[in-house]
């Protein structure tokens, strides 16, 4: 900086106090004002994430039946990167009510809403501390420590969730397979839906600029997504279950190439929604029963191909 310049910057930045203290005093109201205006934004954000969380947990975590990815995981990780943790009352409240209301009891549900409030709060933290202060990559290796950490961090939580919700496992699960099915749905959660989330919230304003893409390739290619998982959802038979889940990998890598971060993110999106909304209307593919090996193994390929999607949209 130019030395020169740093007595006209001091004397604006009096200029400005001044201003300031004087609208102060012109308004005596204007504290009171702030807090109320403060209190209601955070009155409104929790709310928010309350039916976020409720809605999440019922949709996909609290079915009777296995769900490929935990919605309510991927709300809550994208709100406390957007608004802070000043949003965590309306996580576990939400989550709390949810819980409760399936049954596991009072002490259960309100340790297991801990256990997700304070999963993103620590994934928060360890974000801010070692990789970024966001859930947007713009390199690849920040995505990779990113998925360590939220591999090791699912991992613990969902042994605790294992733990103070689930007596026993389900019919033709086993205590170790229930684990596994709950931490890739936990991860799943986390990396299809929070990224997605805060992505969208950054770039919203600057939507007019998906006008500059080709609409045709934009048609085909989400088009395309979403009759393949369409037909994933409606299928009766397990080779066809495995072949449509397998050729969703090229669909995402295509997407990750030629339309970059928010592309691939806006794929995940409508991949993790779609599958929640699978399980929880009862799509034909979840009346199958599949063996726990088979879930376990859409659960893994899920996670891989969104996970190399995302890190060829980075280097390409």
């Amino acid at each position: 900086m130019n030395p020169d310049k740093q007595p006209s910057i001091d004397k604006w930045q009096q200029l400005a106090a001044i201003v300031n203290q004087q609208a102060l005093a012109f308004n005596p109201h204007a504290g009171r004002q702030f807090t109320i205006m403060v209190f209601s934004r955070a009155l409104t954000e929790n709310s928010v994430i309350f039916l976020l969380q409720y809605t999440g947990l019922m949709m996909s975590t609290l079915l009777a039946h296995p769900s490929f990815l935990w919605l309510a995981s991927g709300t809550a990780s994208a709100y406390v990167f957007m608004r802070g943790p000043s949003v965590l009352p309306g996580i576990w409240l939400g989550c709390f009510l949810a819980y409760f209301y399936a049954g596991v009891g009072f002490i259960p549900a309100a340790l297991c809403a801990l256990v997700l409030s304070l999963q993103a709060l620590a994934l928060l933290w360890l974000s801010y501390r070692y990789i970024s202060p966001t859930l947007i990559f713009y390199r690849p290796w920040p995505f990779v420590k990113f998925i360590i950490i939220t591999l090791i961090l699912t991992a613990i939580s969902t042994l605790l969730l294992d733990l103070l919700c689930y007596s026993q496992p389900p019919a033709d699960w086993t205590p170790l397979q229930l684990w596994q099915q709950g931490w890739l749905a936990n991860f799943n959660g986390i990396v299809l839906i929070s990224c997605a989330i805060v992505t969208w919230d950054m770039y919203f304003p600057q939507v007019h600029s998906l006008r500059q893409l080709s609409k045709i390739k934009l048609g085909f290619l989400y088009g395309l997504l979403f009759i393949i998982i369409l037909a994933f959802l409606t299928s009766h038979t397990l080779p066809n279950i495995i072949l449509f889940a397998i050729t969703t990998l090229p669909l995402i890598l295509l997407i990750s190439t030629s339309l970059g971060w928010c592309g691939t993110v806006a794929a995940a999106f409508i991949l993790g929604i779609s599958l929640s909304l699978g399980a929880y209307l009862e799509a034909p593919l979840f009346a199958l029963s599949l063996s726990p090996k088979t879930f376990l193994f859409l659960q893994y390929l899920f996670g891989i191909e969104i996970t190399l999607g995302v890190f060829a949209a980075l280097t390409s």
